[in-house]
């Protein structure tokens, strides 16, 4: 079968012998209990269309039922591909997001576009079947701005999850006092999520230098200039 993973809409080939049952055509076909639907049926070839399965995705049975009522079984032959969890499910540029699942992949080999709430990621450092990891790309809202999870593969499947990701307003610096100096000098930052809805900073640096940090949280950060050019 082609393919063995997807979501709802996706569009699978069954090839086989006898799979009728010794009928002209089938009753029903399902994909792990979820009922399909059927595009067309021979004894050697069934194209049928998958209807929407779990959220978090599941691998179950294909079951054809042929028109004599005989069942034809592929056991575990089928995977709803599903995000299970996306973590930080919020954020900005920049932010390194992990995206967790079962068939992400959905029997493609590589990833043509990524997107949370919309917007085409930034980079897409690692992928496989259970886990994606991305960087957030920039995105100017002045609200939270929730939207779907996005995987489109190279085989035209797409696997989606639908609100599991939420873009907040840029953090923003409202003030640097004093706004000048050298080394030594104590500098008091004021803002809006500085921390960029982080827990703690990675780097600061001022005129291109990092600085002795003292304090930080989302509001306020109290800094001593370390030495270098003067700014």
């Amino acid at each position: 079968m082609q393919p063995s993973a997807g979501q709802g809409g996706t569009l699978i080939t069954l090839t086989g012998e006898r799979m009728l049952g010794g009928a002209t055509g089938v009753s029903s076909v399902s994909l792990a209990d979820v009922p399909a639907f059927v595009e067309s049926a021979t004894d050697t070839e069934i194209v049928i269309r998958a209807f929407d399965g779990p959220a978090d995705g599941a691998v179950g049975d294909i079951v054809i039922v042929g028109l004599s009522g005989v069942t034809v079984r592929k056991i575990n032959g089928w995977t709803y591909s599903g995000v299970t969890s996306v973590s930080p499910n919020h954020g900005q540029r920049g932010t390194l997001v992990t995206i967790k699942g079962i068939a992400m992949l959905a029997s493609g080999t590589e990833i043509d576009e990524l997107r949370l709430a919309e917007v085409v990621v930034k980079e897409v450092i690692s992928a496989n079947d259970t886990e994606i990891v991305v960087v957030a790309n920039f995105e100017n809202v002045q609200s939270d701005q929730t939207g779907d999870v996005k995987i489109k593969m190279d085989n035209g499947q797409q696997v989606a999850r639908t609100n599991a990701w939420t873009y907040k307003p840029t953090g923003t610096v409202v003030e640097v006092v004093p706004s000048s100096g050298q080394y030594g000098t104590a500098v008091t930052i004021s803002g809006t999520n500085l921390l960029g809805y982080g827990s703690e900073f990675v780097e600061i640096t001022i005129g291109g230098v990092a600085p002795v940090v003292h304090n930080s949280s989302d509001t306020e950060m109290e800094l001593t200039i370390n030495a270098g050019r003067i700014w």
